[in-house]
C-alpha cells in the first residue's frame, strides 16, 4: 500500500503553510478560527516534506487562560521571547528537524516571507478591497494597534500585518492578511485609543449573546470552520476521486455518510449525518471538480442533533435541535474559539469555546428549528401550540436572543459618552486610574441598587439592572476570572508579546497585591462563585434571558422573514401544514402550500401564494437576484401538464400535475392582490438522479450558492448559473455538482450492538423439545434470532447444587441456533418450529440429532425473500447463517457456506405471482405432530400445505431444491364457503398428520371450522381429499383441538387390556374435535332500548366448549369393539343404571378373555418347562432376534389417525357438523382458546379473558361416567404474557411474569404448574441471552424486508402500476450510506412514497435514547406542565399567566380521568386555595426564582403528579392574604384597608403539575368547550337551537363516549353540527351513520307528558329530526373522511370546511420490521359505484359542498370562520325548511257507544 493510500484530512499545502507562517509571525496577532488553535509548533514535516498538523508538546498547565490558547514554547519548553522570530523559536521546522546556525534560520524566515508576499501579489479585486478595509482598521488603531491584545467579540479577529501596512495603516495590501470584516477590540486592549466600535452600540439593549454589538460592513464574512486559509483537501490520488462522473449516489468517492439538513453561510457548511452535526467549509472556486472536502464533528449525541441553522448575519451562531435530554429542544452553539470577549464568559454554555446552550424547556419537546429572522437575532422553531384559542396544530415560535433598549444607569451613560467622544491617547496609568474611579462609582451605584431591591424585591423598575458590559467590567475588576486582567488592562503575559514593551512586576503584580486586602479577596471569591454558578446555568451576568413568543399564525410550519425597499414592514413567507404521510405526488387537503403574511396589508390576513396548484409547495427562502431584485425559492412537485386543445391553460394560468420534487423560483415582491409571479423551475433532479427527488435545500445568503440534498448526497448550484437561469428563463436546467464530503468519524453507531434478550418483549415464537440425553430444551426466537435455552427442573436447587468451580455441577448450556457469530442482522429468523422425531423403538437408536423448521429471509436473495430451512438444533450443531464464508468466497453463491433453503428463497423466490412464496404470516406456521408436514397462510390469502424433507438441504454446487410436495388449497370448501387464509386463520393438524382443521371466515363473516383430508402422511406426499365443513355458519366456531371425549379414555384403557398389541405406544389418533362456539347468545347489560342515551343491546361474547365425534358409532365399533359397551358420552346420573349394565357386560367379557389367555399359555408350555434355562430361552428371545409375534414388532413410529366419518358430500343438512354436543359441565365464559387437552386425562386447559389481560383455567374432569368438573384458576401472582404448545404436543409453553416456563402435558405436571406460585419449576434458563446485531447488515435486511412486505401487503397487486423492482434498485445504494436507524427511515420514506398512498408511514424501531431504557432517568428529564399559557416578563420579574384553559365544567371526569388546569379555580378551590387568573405572575418555583433559569419549565422537571410550591403575585385573582388583612381590619375596626395589590408580596400556592400529554389533552378539551359554547351563542343569536358534537377520533371507547356524551342531550334541537375537524380516524363511522339515519315516524303522548315535556318522545327513539352540518378540514383523516363521505352519499347533511386529508385505503399495520419499526402498507381498499376506488377520498380528500377556510392569521386570534359559516348555512336552511314538532291531532277518538245504536229508548 502506498503512502498516499490514506491522507490526513487536515494536511496543509505548501502554499497554505507559507501563509500560515506569516500569519503566526506576530504572536498576539494570532486569531483562533473555528475552535482550533493552529500553533506553528503544531506543524510537523513528514518524510517527503509535506506539512501536517502534529501534537503539541504544551501541557494543560501551560495554557494562558486569558486568551484560551497555549503559550508559545520551543520543543524544549522554553517560552518564546517577544523578539524571537519563528525560526528562533522553532529551528527544526524548516530544515527537516536538523538544527543549524542562526544565519540559516534567518535565511529560511526571509525566504518564507518572500514567498508569502509573492503568493499574495495576485489577489483579486475583491480581496484587495477587503485588505484596504483592514488597512483602514490599522490606521484607526495607530502604531500601537499591534501592541494591544486583540479581542474578538463577534467574529474572527484576523491580524493585520504591520510590515505591510506600516504605522499609519496605509499599506499596499500585498503583504497583508485577509481581514475579517467584523473586527472588534476591547477598550482595555489599547489604552491610548477608544474602541473603534463601542460595545453594545444600542446602549442598555438586551444582548446577552453580543449579536448586535460591533456592527461593521460585511460582518457575515466569517471564515468559519477549523480551516484558517482554505478548506484542507485530500489529494485526488489518495482520496479515490476517480469515480464515474455518472455515479450520483456515492458522493464521488466520499466516505460513509448520509447527509441531511444542510445550512451554509459564506461557504461555512453545517449538515447532519449519523445523528450529529458536522462542519466544513467549501472552497470559493467550485467551478472545477473538487477533491473530497473533510468535515469535522460538532456534536456528540446519543439521540440525534438535527435541523442546524446558521445565523445569516452572525454565522458563528448555530441553532439546532437535539435530544440530549430525551426530548427535542432548541440549542445554540457559538462556533468561535474561546475568547474573553466582553459580555461573554469563557466556557459558558452558548459562548465561544463553551458547550451548546439549551434555549427551550418545552413540555413534550419541539418539532424542529426552522431558521432565523432577518436580523439574525431571533430563532424560529416549530412546536405544537399550547393554547386553546384554536385547534391544536404545529406552529412557529420566535425565540428572541436580544431586544429593546433598557435605560442605562448614570455612570454607564457617562462612560459611554466619554468613550465614544475620546480620540486622544492616554497613558496606561491614567487608564488604570479611570478604571479605578469607574469601579468605585459602579460599586456605589450597585450598593444603592441592591438597597432598592431589598426594599422591594418585586419592583418593576429596570433602572437598577446591569447592562452586560457594566456587569462584565464589574466582575472583571473584583474577581480573578478566566482571563485575569491586570490594572493596566492587560492580561498576564500580554506585555511579553508586545514589541518594546516591558511591564514591571511591581506595576503588574505587586501594586495589585498591596491594594487588595483580605476582605476584598473574600468578596472577589464570592463574586467568582456567582459567576461560575451563572455559567453553569447558561446565564448571562445581566440576569436576562431569551424570550419566546408565538408567531401570530396558525398552522405555519416553516417560514422566512423578508423585507424590501418597497415594503418596510416586510412579510413572512411560510409553509402551511405539514404532511404526515410519506406519500409522493399528493394533492390532498394537507398538501403543503405557500402563504404570506404582511402585517397591515391584505386586510391583515395571510394570503395564499400557490392556490393554482393543489400539490406540494413548501420550504420558502428568499434569494437575492443580483440587481434584478429578489425571488422566492421553494420546493414543489409540480410539473406543467401536457398541453391539449381542450385544456392547455385555464384563465391564463398554467395547468399543473404532480410529478417530482424540484426547486422553483418566483419573483418578489407580491402583487397588489397578494399573488406571486409565474414560477420558474431551476432543477430537474429526478431526471439527473435516476428518479430520486430533491429533499431539501439551503441558500448561502452571502455567496449566493445553493446546497441541495438528493438522496444521501449534498449538491451545489453556483450563483452564476442560478442568476443566468433566472435572467434568461430558459428551459435548460441549472447544473448540479455533488459535494465530495469526507466525514471523518468512528461511526460508533455502526459497531456491533449487543442487545439483552427481553422476554417477552423480543419473543415472537417459542418451541420445546426433548433431547437425546433426557433433558428438555426450548427454541426461543426473538428479534430475528433463535437460541436454545435449557429447562431447569427447579431453579431453587441451583443455589444448592449449582456450579461451584473446579468443574463440578456445570450449568446447562445455552447456545445460539441462528444466525452465527458476525451474522447478526444478515438474516431475520421469523419462526423456528421443532420437527418431531419418529418414536424410538427397540429396533432403533436415537441419533441425538434434532431439527427445526425455520422461516427466514434468505440472505442470498437480493430482496430478502422468505424461505424455509431445516436447521439442526441439537447441542452438537453449529450456528447457521454465519457470514464469515462470505468474505472467503466473495460473491460466489455456490460456496457461501450458508444453509440451503428447501422451499422459497433465492432459488424460487419473489411474489406469489412469480411463483415464489410471497410473504408468509409467521404465526400461521404449524408443524404436524408426526413431523412430516407443515402448513401456513400468506398475504395473498392462500392456505398451503407442504411436506418436510427428512434431512437438511445440502450446500453443494448444484444447489437444487429438495423435493417437496406443496399443495395450495382451493378458495372454497365443499359447501362453497370461502377458504381464505389470513393472519387470523387457525390451522391444527391431527395427531397423525392426515387431517387439518381450519378456522376460516364464511361469507356472512362468522367463523367456521372445516376439516381437510390430506391423505396418509406415510405415503410421503399430499393427496388433498375432501374439505368438509364441520360447523355451521350460524355461530362463531373457533379454536379447534384434536382430542378425546371423557369416555374415550376408558375405551382406550379397556382396549389395551383386551389386546396389548392394538395400541401403539406413540398414542392413538383423535376421536373427537373439541372447539369453542358462541352458540348460547346472551344479552349483556341493558336488555331494552328504552332509556336515556338509547342503550343498544350488547352481547357478552361468552363461548362454550363443544365436542364433535369424528366417527359414527358403526365405524367406531368396527375399529374398536369396546365402543359397543360405552356409547354415551355422559353415562352418569339417572342414566347410570343403563350405562353400568353395559359396563358389567364388558367386565364379564374381560374376565373370560383372561381365562382364555391363561389356558392357552398352559397348553403351549414346553415339556421341559421345569428347566429354568429352557423356559427363559422361550420367554425372552435375544434382543437381535426377530419374533413375528412379539408386540415390539407391531410398534408404529408415528400415530395413525382414525378415519373420520364425514358422511355424504355436500350434505346441506350438515349431519356431520350437527353431531357435535356441548360439554355442559364447563360453564360458558370469555374463553379465547382451548390451549390443549391433557395427554393422560380428559381435563382441558382454557385461555380466557380477564379484567387485566388473560388467564389460564384448568377444568379437571372426573372419570366416566361422572360428568363433574372442577375449575382450577391461575394463581393471582401469575401475569400471563404468552401461551402455546410445542409442535409435538408434549409441552405447554408459557411466559409468566417475564419467566419462560415449560410444562409437560401430563396431569400431574399441569397440576404442579398451578401450584407453582413462586415460578421456580420447569423454568427455561434464558437469563443472559443476548442478540448480536451488526447495524449495516441489519439495515440492508430491513430495507429488503420493507420492500418485500410492501409488495405483498399492498392492497393492489399491481402496486399502482409502479415498477417496484426498479424502485428497489433506485434506493438500495442509499442504504449503504446509512449510519443511524433514523437515516434508514428516511430511505424507507422515499421508497414507500413511490406508491402514492396516504396511509404510508414510517415509524417505530429501535432508536438510540439518552435514557438508555432507564425509566428513572427518563422521568427526571420529563418536563411537567402547569396547564396554562405563560409568558416570561422581565418587567414583572416572573412568568405572567396569559391563559388558564378550562374544560367543560359539567364533566368532572372524562373517560375516567379528572382533568383541570393545576392553576384553575376548579382545581384549587377544593384545597382551600384560589386559582390564578390571566395577569397574575409566577415568581418562584419551590423557592427558586424563575428568572434565575432560562425557562420556568427547567424547575418543573420530574414534577408531574408531585406537589409544587409556587410563589405568585396576584394581580388579577383573589388574594387570600389581602382578604385576611381586610378581615383583620374589620375585626380591629381599623380603617387602613389594603385597596390594591401594590406593595403586596408573593403568596405561596401548592399545585400539582401535569404530564405534557395531559396538558395537551387539556388544551384540546378547552378548545372543544369554548367552541361548543360559541355554537350555542351564535345559534341563539340566529334564532334557532343547535347541538354541537366534536369527535377527535373514531377510535374505540373514547370516540363512542364523545358522541354519546353530546348527541343525546341535543338530539331534539333544530340543527346539529358534528365537528370532525382534526379527526385522526378509526373505525366507528358505520355506527355513527346508523344512529344519524334513524327517522321519527311516530310520537307518544300521555295525560301528563308529551314530546315537549320530557315524555317518551318519538320512535325511532332519539332520532334526530333537524338539519345536519358536518365540519371538515384538511386534518380530517381516514375514518373521519369516511364518515363525511357517508353523510354526503346518504343525504344526511351538508359538508362545510376545506378539503380533507385523503386517506381512503385502510390498513392494519402488521408488517413490522425486525426491530419493531414499520413501513406501513395500505392493505384494504374501498370503493362504491359513485366514486370507484378510494371513494373519491384517496390522495385527494373529500371536497365539501361549501368550502370555507380558516385564515391562519385570523385562526391564531381564535376566529372560526368555518363554524360561523355553518351557523349561517343552517339559518338559511331552516328558513327554507323549518323543523317543527308535529301538533297534537286534537281530541282523542270518540269511543263512546253511538246514541241509539242498541235500540234502547232514552
Amino acid at each position: 500500500m502506498s503512502k498516499d493510500a490514506f491522507a490526513n484530512p487536515f494536511t496543509i499545502s505548501s502554499k497554505d503553510r507559507r501563509q500560515l507562517n506569516s500569519f503566526f509571525e506576530d504572536d498576539e496577532g494570532y486569531a483562533q478560527v473555528g475552535g482550533v488553535d493552529r500553533d506553528v509548533e503544531d506543524l510537523q514535516v513528514d518524510d517527503e516534506g509535506n506539512d501536517e498538523l502534529g501534537d503539541s508538546d504544551s501541557s494543560e498547565d501551560d495554557y494562558e487562560y486569558g486568551n484560551g490558547r497555549p503559550p508559545r514554547r520551543q520543543r524544549n519548553g522554553r517560552r518564546r521571547r517577544q523578539d524571537e522570530t519563528i525560526g528562533d523559536a522553532m529551528p527544526g521546522l524548516f530544515n527537516g528537524g536538523r538544527s543549524s546556525s542562526l544565519n540559516v534560520v534567518y535565511l529560511a524566515v526571509l525566504l518564507s516571507l518572500f514567498f508569502f508576499l509573492a503568493g499574495y501579489y495576485g489577489l483579486s479585486k475583491k480581496e484587495s478591497e477587503r485588505i484596504k478595509e483592514a488597512g483602514q482598521v490599522g490606521a484607526a488603531l495607530g502604531e500601537n494597534s499591534q501592541e494591544g491584545a486583540l479581542e474578538d467579540d463577534i467574529f474572527v479577529a484576523v491580524p493585520v500585518d504591520e510590515a505591510a501596512y506600516g504605522e499609519d495603516g496605509e499599506g499596499d495590501g500585498e503583504g497583508g492578511w485577509d481581514v475579517g470584516p467584523a473586527l472588534t477590540y476591547d477598550e482595555t486592549s489599547n489604552p491610548n485609543k477608544g474602541p473603534l466600535f463601542p460595545l453594545n452600540s444600542q446602549p442598555g439593549a438586551f444582548d446577552p449573546f453580543s449579536i448586535h454589538a460591533n456592527k461593521v460592513k460585511d460582518q457575515n464574512d466569517w471564515l468559519g470552520a477549523p480551516f484558517v486559509v482554505s478548506p484542507p483537501q485530500l489529494s485526488a490520488a489518495s482520496a479515490g476521486v476517480a469515480n464515474d462522473d455518472n455515479d450520483n449516489t456515492d458522493g464521488m468517492g466520499s466516505r460513509m455518510g448520509y447527509f441531511q439538513y444542510p445550512t451554509m453561510v459564506n461557504g461555512t457548511l453545517v449538515f447532519s449525518t449519523e445523528g450529529d452535526l458536522y462542519l466544513t467549509r467549501l472552497p470559493d472556486n467550485t467551478k472545477q471538480k473538487m477533491a473530497p472536502v473533510p468535515a469535522m464533528k460538532l456534536t456528540t449525541t446519543v439521540g440525534n442533533a438535527l435541523h442546524p441553522k446558521l445565523s445569516p448575519k452572525y454565522p458563528h451562531l448555530l441553532a439546532y435541535s437535539a435530544t440530549y435530554s430525551g426530548t427535542r429542544e432548541v440549542y445554540l452553539m457559538d462556533l468561535r474559539p474561546t475568547s474573553s470577549a466582553s459580555g461573554v464568559r469563557q466556557g459558558a454554555p452558548g459562548a465561544p469555546g463553551g458547550p451548546a446552550l439549551r434555549l427551550t424547556y418545552t413540555p413534550g419537546g419541539i418539532r424542529s428549528v426552522v431558521g432565523w429572522d432577518e436580523d439574525g437575532a431571533s430563532i424560529l422553531y416549530s412546536a405544537m401550540s399550547s393554547d386553546a384559542s384554536a385547534l391544536p396544530d404545529v406552529r412557529l415560535f420566535r425565540l428572541r436572543l436580544s431586544w429593546g433598549s433598557p435605560p442605562e444607569n448614570e455612570s454607564e451613560s457617562k462612560n459611554r459618552k466619554k468613550d465614544s467622544g475620546s480620540a486622544s491617547k492616554s497613558s496606561q496609568a491614567n487608564e488604570a486610574t479611570d478604571a479605578s474611579k469607574d469601579d468605585t462609582k459602579h460599586q456605589k451605584q450597585k450598593s444603592a441598587d441592591e438597597s432598592d431591591r431589598n426594599e422591594d424585591d418585586y419592583d418593576d423598575d429596570d433602572d437598577d439592572d446591569f447592562t452586560i458590559a457594566e456587569a462584565q467590567t464589574y466582575v472583571d475588576k473584583i474577581a480573578p476570572t478566566d482571563d485575569p486582567v491586570k490594572e493596566g488592562g492587560q492580561s498576564e503575559g500580554e506585555g511579553d508579546a508586545k514589541k518594546g514593551k516591558k511591564v514591571s512586576k511591581e506595576g503588574d503584580e505587586g501594586t495589585r497585591q498591596r491594594q487588595l486586602e483580605k476582605s476584598e479577596r473574600q468578596r472577589r471569591h464570592l463574586a467568582r462563585l456567582s459567576t461560575l454558578s451563572a455559567r453553569s446555568r447558561g446565564r448571562r451576568l445581566s440576569g436576562k434571558e431569551s424570550i419566546i413568543e408565538p408567531v401570530p399564525l396558525a398552522q405555519a410550519t416553516e417560514g422566512v422573514y423578508h423585507s424590501d425597499s418597497s415594503d418596510s414592514s416586510g412579510c413572512m413567507y411560510f409553509t402551511r401544514f405539514k404532511q404526515s404521510s410519506s406519500t409522493k405526488r399528493y394533492v390532498g387537503g394537507t398538501a403543503e402550500s405557500l402563504w404570506a403574511y404582511c402585517p397591515d396589508q391584505f386586510d391583515d390576513l395571510a394570503v395564499p401564494l400557490t392556490p393554482e396548484y393543489n400539490g406540494t409547495s413548501k420550504s420558502p427562502a428568499v434569494y437575492t437576484h443580483g440587481g434584478e431584485g429578489d425571488v422566492l425559492l421553494f420546493l414543489s412537485d409540480r410539473a406543467p401538464a401536457k398541453k391539449s386543445e381542450a385544456s392547455s391553460e385555464l384563465n391564463g394560468a398554467a395547468e399543473w400535475v404532480a410529478s417530482s420534487m424540484d426547486l422553483w423560483a418566483a419573483p418578489l415582491p407580491l402583487s397588489s392582490s397578494g399573488s406571486l409571479g409565474a414560477p420558474t423551475r431551476l432543477t430537474d433532479v429526478a431526471c439527473q438522479f435516476n428518479g430520486v427527488d430533491l429533499s431539501e435545500y439551503a441558500v448561502d445568503p452571502i455567496s449566493g450558492r445553493i446546497i441541495l440534498r438528493v438522496g444521501a448526497d449534498l449538491l451545489f448550484m453556483s450563483s452564476e448559473s442560478i442568476r443566468s437561469k433566472l435572467e434568461q428563463s430558459s428551459n435548460e436546467q441549472v447544473p448540479l455538482q455533488p459535494l465530495p464530503i469526507a466525514v471523518y468519524s468512528d461511526f460508533s453507531n455502526m459497531q456491533e450492538r449487543l442487545i439483552p434478550m427481553q422476554i417477552p418483549t423480543h419473543v415472537t415464537n417459542v418451541d420445546a423439545f426433548s433431547t437425546s440425553y433426557g433433558t428438555v430444551s426450548t427454541l426461543v426466537t426473538g428479534r430475528g434470532q433463535t437460541f436454545a435455552a435449557p429447562v431447569i427442573a427447579n431453579t431453587k436447587s441451583i443455589l444448592e447444587t449449582g456450579y461451584g468451580g473446579g468443574g463440578r455441577n456445570m450449568p446447562a448450556r445455552r447456545y445460539k441456533i441462528a444466525p452465527g457469530t458476525g451474522g447478526g442482522g444478515l438474516v431475520r429468523i421469523l419462526s423456528a418450529k421443532h420437527v418431531p422425531q419418529p418414536l424410538v423403538t427397540a429396533a432403533s437408536i436415537d441419533s441425538g440429532e434434532r431439527l427445526a423448521l425455520v422461516l427466514a429471509t434468505d440472505p442470498l436473495s437480493p430482496t430478502g425473500e422468505h424461505a424455509f430451512y431445516l436447521i439442526r438444533t441439537d447441542a452438537m450443531a453449529s450456528p447457521a447463517f454465519g457470514f464469515a464464508a462470505l468474505y472467503e468466497y466473495g460473491n460466489v453463491v455456490e460456496k457461501t457456506g450458508l444453509p440451503a433453503p428447501f422451499l422459497g428463497g433465492h432459488l424460487a423466490g419473489g411474489g406469489t405471482i412469480d411463483g415464489g412464496l410471497g410473504s408468509i404470516y409467521p404465526d400461521s406456521i404449524t408443524v404436524s405432530p408426526c413431523g412430516r408436514r407443515f402448513t401456513f397462510t400468506d398475504t395473498d390469502g392462500r392456505i398451503v400445505v407442504a411436506t418436510i424433507p427428512s434431512a437438511p438441504a445440502k450446500t453443494d454446487d448444484s444447489r437444487n431444491l429438495v423435493e417437496v410436495d406443496m399443495v395450495i388449497f382451493p378458495q372454497q370448501n365443499e359447501m362453497s364457503e370461502p377458504l381464505v387464509g389470513d393472519s387470523e386463520t387457525e390451522l391444527e393438524f391431527s395427531p397423525g398428520g392426515r387431517y387439518l382443521a381450519i378456522t376460516h371466515t364464511a361469507r356472512n363473516q362468522f367463523s367456521v371450522i372445516s376439516i381437510a383430508d390430506l391423505g396418509a402422511p406415510e405415503m410421503g406426499s399430499i393427496e388433498l381429499g375432501r374439505i368438509v365443513q364441520a360447523t355451521t355458519d350460524r355461530f362463531n366456531s373457533f379454536s379447534p383441538t384434536w382430542g378425546h371425549a371423557s369416555k374415550d379414555f376408558l375405551i382406550e384403557a379397556t382396549a389395551s387390556a383386551l389386546d396389548p398389541t392394538s395400541k401403539s405406544p406413540a398414542g392413538s389418533g383423535a376421536t373427537a374435535l373439541l372447539f369453542l362456539s358462541d352458540r348460547d347468545v346472551k344479552i349483556a347489560g341493558k336488555t331494552s332500548p328504552w332509556g336515556t342515551r338509547a342503550p343498544s343491546p350488547s352481547f357478552d361474547g361468552f363461548s362454550c366448549v363443544h365436542i364433535l365425534p369424528l366417527q359414527s358409532l358403526e365405524d367406531a365399533v368396527a375399529q374398536n369393539a369396546v365402543n359397543e359397551f360405552v356409547q354415551a358420552p355422559y353415562g352418569g346420573g339417572g342414566a347410570v343404571e343403563i350405562s353400568m349394565k353395559r359396563i358389567q357386560e364388558l367386565e364379564l367379557l374381560l374376565e373370560m378373555m383372561k381365562k382364555e389367555a391363561s389356558g392357552a399359555t398352559a397348553e403351549e408350555a414346553s415339556p421341559n418347562a421345569d428347566d429354568p434355562k429352557e423356559v427363559e430361552t422361550q420367554q425372552s428371545p435375544a434382543p437381535n432376534e426377530t419374533n413375528s409375534t412379539s408386540p415390539a414388532d407391531t410398534i408404529q413410529p408415528f400415530v395413525i389417525d382414525n378415519k373420520i366419518s364425514f358422511g355424504k358430500e355436500r350434505d346441506e343438512s350438515f349431519s356431520f357438523a350437527r353431531s357435535s354436543y356441548r360439554v355442559d359441565h364447563i360453564p360458558a365464559g370469555p374463553y379465547q382458546e382451548i390451549v390443549c387437552q391433557l395427554s393422560d386425562d380428559p381435563s382441558l386447559l382454557l385461555l380466557k379473558k380477564a379484567p387485566t389481560g388473560f388467564s389460564l383455567s384448568l377444568f379437571a374432569i372426573e372419570d366416566w361416567p361422572s360428568d363433574g368438573t372442577e375449575e382450577v384458576p391461575t394463581p393471582d401472582e401469575h401475569v400471563l404474557q404468552y401461551i402455546d404448545t410445542s409442535s409435538g404436543g408434549d409441552f405447554i409453553i408459557t411466559v409468566v411474569s417475564n419467566k419462560l416456563k415449560v410444562t409437560p402435558r401430563k396431569a400431574k405436571d399441569v397440576v404442579a404448574y398451578f401450584a407453582d406460585a413462586e415460578l421456580v419449576t420447569n423454568i427455561a434458563d434464558s437469563d443472559g441471552l443476548h442478540l448480536s446485531v451488526w447495524p449495516q447488515l441489519e439495515f440492508q435486511q430491513m430495507y429488503s424486508d420493507a420492500w418485500r412486505m410492501l409488495r405483498d401487503y399492498f392492497y393492489d397487486p399491481e402496486l399502482h402500476s409502479v415498477d417496484w423492482d426498479e424502485v428497489f434498485e433506485r434506493y438500495l445504494p442509499l442504504v449503504e450510506r446509512c449510519s443511524k436507524r433514523e437515516e434508514l427511515d428516511d430511505v424507507l420514506r422515499q421508497m414507500i412514497g413511490e406508491l402514492s398512498a396516504l396511509h404510508s408511514f414510517v415509524y417505530g424501531g429501535e432508536y438510540a435514547s439518552p435514557h438508555h431504557g432507564n425509566a428513572a432517568l427518563e422521568a427526571i428529564n420529563d418536563v411537567a406542565s402547569l396547564g396554562a399559557v405563560l409568558q416570561r416578563s422581565h418587567e414583572k420579574r416572573g412568568y405572567v399567566v396569559i391563559d388558564v384553559p378550562e374544560r367543560d365544567p359539567d364533566y368532572h371526569m372524562r373517560d375516567g380521568v379528572p382533568m383541570y388546569s393545576p392553576l384553575s379555580e376548579q382545581t384549587l378551590k377544593l384545597s382551600g386555595q384560589a386559582g390564578l387568573a390571566p395577569g397574575d405572575v409566577i415568581v418562584a418555583v419551590n423557592g427558586e426564582n424563575v428568572m434565575d433559569v432560562p425557562d420556568i419549565h427547567m424547575l418543573l422537571r420530574n414534577m408531574a403528579g408531585e406537589s409544587v410550591r409556587l410563589d405568585v403575585l396576584r394581580i388579577n385573582s383573589t388574594s387570600r392574604l389581602r382578604e385576611l388583612q381586610q378581615m383583620k381590619a374589620r375585626l380591629l375596626q381599623d380603617d387602613r384597608v389594603v385597596e390594591s395589590e401594590e406593595g403586596m408580596g408573593p403568596e405561596p400556592l401548592i399545585v400539582v403539575p401535569m404530564k405534557p400529554e395531559e396538558s395537551a389533552d387539556l388544551a384540546y378539551a378547552a378548545w372543544e368547550w369554548k367552541t361548543r359554547e360559541l355554537t350555542k351563542t351564535l345559534s341563539k343569536a340566529a334564532g334557532f337551537s343547535c347541538g354541537y358534537i366534536h369527535l377527535q377520533s373514531m377510535s374505540g371507547a373514547s370516540a363512542i363516549d364523545s358522541f354519546v356524551r353530546d348527541f343525546y342531550t341535543d338530539y331534539d334541537k333544530s340543527a346539529l353540527i358534528v365537528d370532525v375537524r382534526n379527526n385522526r380516524g378509526g373505525n366507528i363511522d358505520s355506527w355513527l351513520l346508523d344512529i344519524l339515519q334513524r327517522k321519527a315516524w311516530m310520537y307518544w303522548e300521555s295525560r301528563s307528558t308529551n314530546i315537549t315535556t320530557g315524555g317518551l318522545g318519538w320512535d325511532e327513539q332519539f332520532a334526530f329530526r333537524g338539519h345536519l352540518v358536518v365540519l371538515v378540514n384538511e386534518h380530517t383523516s381516514s375514518d373521519g373522511e369516511g364518515f363525511a363521505r357517508g353523510v354526503y352519499s346518504l343525504g344526511l347533511g351538508k359538508l362545510v370546511g376545506t378539503r380533507t386529508w385523503g386517506g381512503g385505503i385502510w390498513l392494519s399495520s402488521d408488517n413490522k420490521l425486525v426491530d419493531g419499526g414499520i413501513a406501513s402498507a395500505p392493505e384494504i381498499g374501498t370503493y362504491n359505484d359513485e366514486f370507484g376506488w378510494g371513494l373519491g377520498i384517496e390522495q385527494m380528500g373529500v371536497t365539501p359542498e361549501i368550502e370555507v377556510d380558516n385564515n391562519p392569521r385570523a385562526a391564531y386570534d381564535g376566529e372560526d370562520a368555518q363554524l360561523e359559516n355553518a351557523i349561517s348555512v343552517l339559518k338559511e336552511w331552516l328558513k327554507r325548511e323549518p323543523v317543527a314538532l308535529p301538533k297534537s291531532p286534537g281530541r282523542r277518538k270518540d269511543m263512546s257507544k253511538p246514541e241509539g245504536a242498541d235500540g234502547c229508548s232514552v
